[in-house]
């Protein structure tokens, strides 16, 4: 099974339960320019900036169901085209989701 890392506990992580969801699947990769999407999406993903990402360039945003039925969760990955060849590949693959501190 293929596994998704965090290298935080974000929000957007958690079901409604409150607790870190273990599994959800890879729904969709579309490809992103940093610079067009809105401050509020950034804030978002990053959990008002809990991670830093640069200002421009070009990013794989990765849309995944959380396993449960807790909705999606989005996630932002820089784009490379191996990383691009792998997530498309995996659509519809379910993943594990793992925090690493």
């Amino acid at each position: 099974m293929p596994v998704i890392k965090f290298s935080h506990y974000y929000n957007k992580l958690y079901n409604k339960k409150r607790e870190i969801v273990e599994m959800a699947t890879l729904l969709d990769v579309v490809v992103v320019q940093l610079e067009d999407l809105s401050k509020e999406f950034l804030d978002y993903d990053t959990d008002d900036g809990l991670f830093m990402l640069p200002k421009k360039g070009m990013y794989l945003m990765l849309i995944f169901l959380k396993w449960g039925g807790d909705g999606l969760f989005t996630t932002l990955r820089r784009d490379t085209d191996e990383k691009r060849e792998y997530y498309i590949r995996n659509i519809g693959s379910v993943y594990n989701v793992v925090v690493e501190k």
